[in-house]
């Protein structure tokens, strides 16, 4: 009896497709933390951008900046800001608060300085920072307010939104 011979030359494109799909697979796996971290950062850095404010913003600019900043949450969000803002907040009360802050001050500076993602999961992460705004009122009052700063974050819909965020003022 002949034994048939097992010819495998057939099968080695799709064992290489196999295999490439592994890999391409993996790498996207490994690297969604680091995407998620940038997306992250992201949301804080222009949530920042959209609640500083300079003296020459069209009122068009400024409501775009309200409408946009009041978008990086998650609602009912959570805000504890001492003895500024407290409670919980729907899409209407932030956009009013927000137009409302930035209707009493003349200029504002916000950043982030030294952001750590404390924990990263598949629909939650939650960040610390260093807070720091530098402002003037439209009574030409200066302050600069140091905060620290825990945000959670959930993910709806595939985007980051900020949930609640919590600040406690540091010494200065």
């Amino acid at each position: 009896m002949k034994r048939k011979k097992l010819y495998i030359g057939k099968y080695i494109p799709m064992i290489l497709l196999l295999i490439s799909l592994l890999a391409l697979g993996s790498i996207w796996m490994f690297t969604r933390e680091k995407r998620d971290e940038a997306k992250l950062l992201d949301t804080l850095e222009t949530l920042a951008e959209d609640l500083s404010k300079n003296p020459n913003e069209s009122a068009a600019a400024a409501l775009i900046k309200v409408k946009s900043a009041a978008s990086a949450f998650a609602y009912p969000a959570d805000i504890a800001m001492g003895k500024y803002v407290a409670g919980s907040y729907d899409e209407e009360k932030m956009l009013a608060s927000i137009g409302r802050y930035r209707s009493f001050i003349k200029t504002a500076k916000i950043s982030v300085n030294d952001p750590e993602i404390v924990t990263i999961q598949e629909n939650y992460a939650q960040i610390i920072f260093s807070g720091k705004f530098s402002g003037t009122t439209k009574n030409s009052l200066s302050e600069t307010v140091i905060n620290d700063v825990t945000v959670d974050f959930i993910r709806l819909n595939g985007q980051w939104k900020i949930k609640s965020a919590r600040f406690s003022q540091v010494l200065h």
